[in-house]
């Protein structure tokens, strides 16, 4: 939803605005939750700014592509959805160095259990990331290429 929606509010905008009958401003209602904000340090309210990009519409994973391995254990239609809405592409072929090499923007999401695919790719200077990569910059609007909790190898 952070890559689509205009806004994320409390339960009680939709109360006001039920009880007065009429679309209340929305800032006065703006989601926070300074538990989530402070464990992955982001705010939502600059999230929510940087998923609405210069046009409107969220360009996150734009020109990007990310080789998911078999193993992963999230579910790939899931984020599928979750990178398809952020304006990337997710593939399910094997990555190898071929294929990373043939355009730019492209990033393999894998696990431990899937070595034997990726270890190739590291020692040809490939990173190799899990899926919280993925799923924390949905969060923050924000690709932290270089978080360390994100990067399984290389």
């Amino acid at each position: 939803a952070m890559s689509v929606s205009p806004y994320f509010l409390t339960e009680e905008w939709a109360n006001a605005v039920a009880k007065s009958g009429i679309i209340l401003p929305e800032d006065s209602y703006m989601l926070s939750d300074p538990a989530a904000e402070k464990k992955w340090n982001f705010k939502f309210s600059d999230a929510i700014t940087r998923s609405k990009g210069p046009d409107g519409g969220t360009n996150l994973f734009k020109n990007m592509t990310f080789y998911v391995t078999p193993k992963v254990s999230v579910d790939i239609k899931l984020l599928k959805k979750i990178v398809l809405a952020g304006g990337g592409k997710v593939q399910t072929t094997n990555p190898t160095i071929r294929i990373m090499k043939g355009k730019v923007g492209r990033y393999v999401v894998s696990c431990p259990e899937d070595a034997l695919i990726w270890r190739p790719l590291v020692q040809d200077g490939y990173k190799i990331y899990s899926t919280e990569l993925i799923l924390q910059a949905v969060l923050k609007q924000d690709v932290d290429w270089e978080n360390k909790e994100c990067i399984i190898a290389g």
